[in-house]
């Protein structure tokens, strides 16, 4: 995501919140509604969740894979995968770039 539709999706909240309230909202005040509006909090299961749900599946489907893959290379690779899939569906999420996002995010 590129400045200009930073810029331009802080502009439309403020055009927001100047009709309903008729205030002026900061650079900030504009990212935090951004972020809120599209990543809320349940958007993607934790991590621990998600690392139940795939223990769960493997267990139904290939019940000896956790005996035959020692549990710290399982545990480790999850981890990697865990973070790339959470950060493939930012990027992808409305055309956003991960780096972008993480940065308004660090602002706040």
């Amino acid at each position: 995501m590129t400045h200009e539709k930073l810029t331009w999706l802080q502009n439309q909240t403020k055009a927001q919140k100047e009709k309903k309230k008729n205030t002026d909202l900061s650079d900030k005040e504009g990212c935090n509604s951004v972020c809120t509006k599209l990543f809320p909090d349940n958007m993607w299961p934790k991590y621990e969740e998600y690392e139940k749900g795939l223990e769960e599946w493997l267990g139904e489907r290939h019940p000896n894979y956790l005996q035959e893959v020692n549990y710290r290379e399982w545990n480790n690779c999850f981890s990697g995968r865990h973070h790339s899939s959470l950060m493939q569906k930012v990027k992808d999420l409305r055309g956003f770039n991960v780096t972008v996002v993480k940065n308004a995010v660090s602002k706040n």
